[in-house]
């Protein structure tokens, strides 16, 4: 609802507009991704990285402010380390153990700019949403829940073995990625309608990227590991080439019923 909002908003202001140009272009780059995850003594984090490549499409709403939208692919991962020292409470102590989640997504950011500098160089900073649609990815070593008996033969959660691997679609990784991103960079013209460019970003998810139940986090409460719940930061660098196109100007309706009558009287 958020993104179709954003979109009619977009679009009212191509409508209300009369400067009436529109940027088209690409961009290629490269990125680290982590997870917002606190860790535990014992536990280390190693960064993932990816390539990243996207479409472009901005309306200029003068020469300094610019409204528009992105499609990116991107990958986002990173992977957990378990000291051989650190072991639940029960059971026996894990040995070499590396819990990895890996994400690919298609994102759509929505993104207003501003722009400062002459018609040569110009420095730029842009923010706004986006959203993130997964289609591919895995959970490695993830957290599978042991169970015991208690008094009256219940199952009870005991502690997490970390020795199970889920793809995406079975239903403990999260396939919808909201988050908010601010980026600068700098353009420089090598055309008369076109710009290359380069750009450094930060995102910031906002929903968690797991989704585990109660027994799970009773589990975890058992044991030394943190419970996995945690949305993704990203840091990337890009650069792109991009072109403005002037587009026709609409004629409004009084001006259409004049030249009729024009014509008529002629």
């Amino acid at each position: 609802m958020r993104v179709r909002f954003l979109l009619i908003f977009f679009f009212l202001l191509l409508a209300g507009s009369s400067f009436a140009q529109i940027t088209l272009g690409g961009r290629i780059g490269y990125g680290i991704s982590a997870s917002s995850l606190e860790l535990n003594k014992g536990m280390n984090r190693s960064v993932g990285s990816s390539p990243l490549v996207g479409a472009i499409i901005h309306y200029n709403l003068d020469l300094k402010l610019t409204a528009g939208a992105e499609i990116n692919y991107y990958r986002f991962s990173e992977s957990i380390e378990f000291d051989s020292a650190l072991s639940p409470k029960r059971g026996g102590k894990p040995s070499n153990i590396s819990m990895g989640t890996t994400l690919s997504y298609i994102q759509i950011p929505i993104t207003g700019r501003a722009s400062i500098g002459d018609k040569k160089y110009r420095a730029f900073i842009s923010m706004g949403p986006y959203i993130g649609f997964a289609f591919g990815g895995k959970w490695t070593n993830a957290p599978r829940v042991r169970y015991f008996a208690n008094l009256e033969n219940q199952p009870v959660p005991d502690y997490p073995s970390l020795d199970t691997s889920y793809n995406l679609n079975q239903g403990l990784l999260r396939k919808i990625d909201i988050g908010g991103l601010i980026s600068g960079g700098i353009e420089y013209q090598v055309g008369t309608t076109d710009y290359v460019f380069a750009e450094a970003r930060v995102q910031l998810g906002f929903l968690d990227n797991y989704k585990l139940g109660s027994d799970a986090r009773r589990a975890f409460s058992n044991s030394n590991y943190v419970f996995p719940s945690a949305s993704w930061r990203i840091l990337n660098f890009s650069a792109g080439y991009i072109r403005t196109f002037k587009l026709p100007k609409l004629k409004s309706g009084g001006d259409s019923k004049r030249a009729g009558k024009q014509k008529r009287g002629a």
